[in-house]
């Protein structure tokens, strides 16, 4: 019998020995043409994590004689200068091509040594990312000297020892003037913890535009930031986080000039309290753009009381909100209230409000999005709203009820694992005609009065002057009711409805399975 022990060394004579050519055994990438195999070493670039890029070359100049000589002699793979210990044989193989400049922090050069390496280099850089601790401010803006005619897209984001940003109170910016006056290709400007002036040369003409964690004296920041953002036409992304700023002051008698962004596609703000309000209304951005806002209040006097009268101006220039038609709330494990507005239209929802810190965080976005946001929404969702306390609760059923109320197209409404109180109010509300076009009525995981959702049911919401509703087909009527896992509505009380409407009823299984167990009639889906 043969043996099936093959030895390496017998590699040459076994292939001689067979009928194939030997070309026929190599890799078919050994055959590519050179200007493919650039192309695919780029996407593996593209890839991988910028300070992992030059050792992912060096593992693939390891697979041939041919892939070393090709990586070598191709500048445009060695154009990203992390901070790592061979900088500078990277910028030497570079060439003369425009660089990505990238300080991690995290790759074992010094900030020092980095700066020494790249800054002779400065008029080739095409990107530059640098992150650093707070005390290293001076030494990273001290970079940041020397004209870049060339540089496309700026990124500074300073951070303190456990990774949390840093507020900058200190607005040293003198020393980048020089670089700030002469960098007139830059389209991308991110910064975390750094002050620029909303007068710098840096703010005009940008496409993408991220500040953050700046505390601001002047009181006329709103006029100033509005003028800013009047530099930059053409801005594509615009993200305000965590300004601390000065109360705007009415007393200086300037009315701010609107601002058209016509090519937005995101606009988020987070942390910012008030300011949102002070330059939302001047703004005016297409109906295809995302409108993200966060607010958590941290500070006693930031919080508004429940008894407040808390109505912010209305933003008429958002033209994202028009085609909204639906709504959602819904509230996480660390009580933060997310509100979600979405289209039909796009498939990223246009409009997302978050609200965490307040005493009354359901009537602070209940009052926020009537008042500064108008919407036209036909699907209205609850999820999760169970305040704990007496109080809140009663703050929470009346502000719910008055803002379902000034919305009348409601035509579907469904409540999640809401608090019984809150379902039951709602139920007596839409009993009242809270909802006059209610066509479906969607309850989940929800304890419920059976009687009061047959009362409901049996109103059959009647037109002005007009008999008890009982065609299927007159819009006036509510069409359908959904219950899903609400365990207090008997199959008695199902078939009641079902004398009135369509009713879909469905369990979850867990709660299914706790039926069977208690000698309940155990079901999947009963539908009429």
């Amino acid at each position: 019998m043969e043996s099936n022990n093959f030895h390496p060394a017998n590699l040459d004579k076994h292939l001689e020995g067979t009928s194939r050519p030997r070309d026929l055994h190599l890799p078919p990438t050994s055959d590519l043409p050179t200007e493919i195999l650039i192309l695919i070493f780029h996407y593996a670039e593209r890839d991988t994590p910028a300070h992992l890029i030059d050792s992912t070359l060096h593992s693939l100049i390891r697979v041939s004689r041919r892939w070393k000589e090709i990586i070598m002699d191709t500048p445009s793979l060695w154009t990203t200068i992390c901070d790592v210990p061979h900088a500078d044989k990277l910028i030497n193989r570079s060439g003369s091509l425009p660089l990505r400049i990238l300080r991690t922090a995290k790759r074992g050069l010094g900030l020092s040594e980095y700066i020494s390496l790249v800054s002779p280099h400065v008029e080739r850089w095409d990107s530059c990312e640098l992150r650093g601790l707070g005390s290293e401010r001076q030494e990273i803006l001290a970079l940041l000297q020397t004209p870049a005619p060339a540089l496309e897209s700026l990124t500074i984001s300073l951070y303190r020892g456990d990774g949390s940003s840093v507020l900058d109170c200190d607005q040293a910016f003198s020393s980048m003037i020089p670089f700030m006056d002469a960098t007139p290709r830059l389209r991308e400007l991110i910064l975390n913890g750094v002050f620029v002036p909303w007068d710098s040369a840096l703010l005009t003409n940008l496409t993408r535009l991220h500040l953050g964690y700046v505390e601001y004296y002047q009181s006329d920041l709103v006029w100033l930031l509005l003028g800013a953002l009047r530099a930059s036409p053409c801005l594509e992304y615009l993200c305000l986080e965590s300004l601390d700023v000065a109360m705007w002051s009415e007393s200086l008698n300037i009315i701010p000039l609107p601002v058209q962004l016509a090519h937005l596609q995101s606009l988020r703000m987070q942390q910012l309290q008030w300011l949102q309000h002070d330059i939302l209304p001047y703004l005016t951005i297409p109906p295809s753009s995302q409108l993200e806002l966060c607010v958590r209040v941290q500070r006693e006097r930031d919080m508004p009381h429940p008894e407040y009268t808390y109505s912010p101006q209305p933003h008429p220039g958002l033209q994202n909100l028009v085609g909204i038609t639906h709504l959602s709330i819904y509230v996480d494990e660390e009580m933060c209230y997310h509100t979600i507005g979405r289209s039909p239209e796009s498939d990223a929802p246009p409009f997302i409000f978050e609200a965490q810190g307040m005493r009354d965080p359901l009537t602070y976005t209940l009052l926020t999005i009537q008042s500064a946001f108008p919407m036209s929404f036909e699907t209205f969702v609850l999820s999760h709203i169970n305040p704990q306390d007496n109080k809140a609760r009663v703050h929470a059923i009346t502000s719910l009820i008055e803002f379902i109320g000034g919305y009348p197209l409601i035509r579907m409404l469904e409540v999640d694992s809401c608090h019984p109180a809150v379902t039951d109010a709602l139920l007596r509300a839409l009993t009242s005609r809270l909802c006059p076009r209610l066509e479906e009525l969607h309850i989940s995981r929800c304890s419920i009065d059976g009687l009061g959702l047959v009362e409901l049911v049996k109103a059959g919401f009647r037109a002005d002057g007009a008999e008890e509703c009982t065609s299927p087909s007159d819009t006036r009527c509510l069409r359908r009711v959904s219950l899903a896992g609400c365990l207090s509505i008997s199959q008695e009380t199902v078939s009641v409805l079902r004398e009135y409407l369509a009713v879909e009823v469905e369990e979850d299984e867990n709660i299914a399975t706790r039926s069977t167990s208690r000698g309940h009639r155990k079901s999947d889906r009963w539908t009429s």
